[in-house]
């Protein structure tokens, strides 16, 4: 059987935007996973489907008559290109990273470009800022934040950027004054106004917060220009689920309801002896499902089932949120075979 999360990820490596991942579930919940019709080609879903599973960024369960197609999108993940590697892209770089971005640092003196002064960032880059978009390629879901050490640099990132096709984000940092010239200066000579206003600048929301808030609020809740993954699913389960060949069984969160610890799309891997990776909320949550996941080992079969977090058990870990989720437990040792 094709083991469609690598070849996922090799296609959003290559420059995929997005891709999604179908699989075709029996009505009564549960089944032989040889059965599985799992693509990431969405001939199941029609153009309006696949649309809306999109928009929406996150998995969705879609009924037919005859069974349970559970779509799960994939988006490219989002980086975060720093441009200038003063005190403010420290703490900066390395909130981008717990948030779950690839963070990249630009800066043109050595002295700041430098691993040993960004830790936490998976590129650093030493290039002049007008050469450095060369070797990035910006993409449509890509955040730029401007924090250089002048107006002057600030402007030539800008410049830059606007050669590109605009990004989901881009923030510069500064007083009002000085960012009010830089961007004045540019319509001036003749850059895309409307695209200009675009620009958030001053960075930061009125709350009194740093940068990283504001970047976090348009990469969950909002955007115009990109499509946005709204998903618990974590890049990281999936990269050991593409790699696993140990006997293992794989949960997904299908559908969650109410207030819940972790939403549709998050992932754990079970392993024979206990082990987890992932997780799809700690607690009770987990506590029920790891023994049922682990007797699923080795059978070549899925099961759907529902956990409720307002049980007694759910009320002595302290964790009564009221909400519900559908979860799919399925046998991986054979599926990872490619």
């Amino acid at each position: 059987m094709e083991n469609v999360y690598k070849t996922m990820i090799r296609r959003l490596l290559d420059g995929n935007e997005t891709e999604i991942i179908t699989t075709d579930l029996s009505l009564t919940g549960e089944g032989n996973i040889n059965e599985f019709n799992r693509t990431i080609d969405s001939k199941e879903l029609s153009e309006e489907e696949e649309e809306e599973v999109l928009k929406s960024g996150k998995p969705k369960v879609i009924k037919r008559t005859d069974k349970i197609i559970f779509a799960e999108p994939n988006f490219k993940k989002e980086r975060i290109i720093i441009f200038g590697g003063g005190h403010i892209a420290v703490p900066l770089t390395y909130f981008s990273k717990i948030t779950g971005f690839y963070t990249v640092v630009v800066d043109d003196r050595p002295s700041f470009a430098n691993k040993l002064r960004f830790k936490e960032a998976d590129e650093v880059i030493c290039d002049s800022f007008d050469n450095c978009l060369k070797r990035i390629k910006p993409a449509k879901s890509d955040y730029f934040v401007i924090v250089t050490r002048g107006h002057r640099h600030d402007k030539l990132c800008i410049q830059e950027l606007m050669k590109y096709e605009e990004s989901v984000y881009t923030g510069m940092i500064g007083s009002k004054k000085r960012t009010k010239i830089v961007l004045e200066n540019l319509q001036e000579e003749g850059y895309d106004k409307e695209r200009l206003g675009r620009i958030c600048t001053p960075i930061g929301l009125p709350i009194g917060a740093a940068t990283t808030e504001e970047i976090i609020k348009r990469k969950r809740l909002e955007s115009k220009n990109a499509l946005i993954n709204r998903s618990d699913l974590e890049t990281e389960v999936i990269n050991k689920i593409a790699d696993n060949d140990e006997p293992c069984c794989v949960v997904t969160i299908m559908e969650s309801v109410g207030s819940v610890p972790r939403n549709s799309g998050a992932k754990m891997i079970v392993y024979a002896d206990g082990r987890i990776f992932g997780s799809i909320g700690g607690g009770c949550v987990e506590a029920s499902v790891i023994s049922k996941a682990r007797e699923l080992i080795g059978t070549k079969k899925y099961k759907i089932i529902p956990v409720s977090l307002n049980g007694e058990d759910a009320m002595a870990e302290g964790m009564v949120c009221g909400g519900s989720l559908k979860l799919l437990l399925e046998d991986a040792a054979i599926q990872n075979r490619s």
